[in-house]
């Protein structure tokens, strides 16, 4: 096995074990389209950048 390959499987190993086995849930608020057709209607392009900001309702 290479010398990487043995980093890697030790990275991967210490990753497993060493996480917890839950993950914490946050509460994320903004603006959603349910749909496609409805992303128009809540984020729009602006600027030279063609910049993703969201629309005034």
């Amino acid at each position: 096995m290479k010398p990487n390959c043995k980093f890697r499987a030790i990275v991967a190993t210490g990753m497993i074990f060493g996480l917890p086995g839950y993950a914490h849930a946050f509460d994320l608020t903004g603006a959603w389209a349910t749909s496609a057709e409805q992303c128009r209607k809540v984020f729009a392009h602006k600027g030279r950048a063609n910049q993703l900001t969201f629309t005034n309702f």
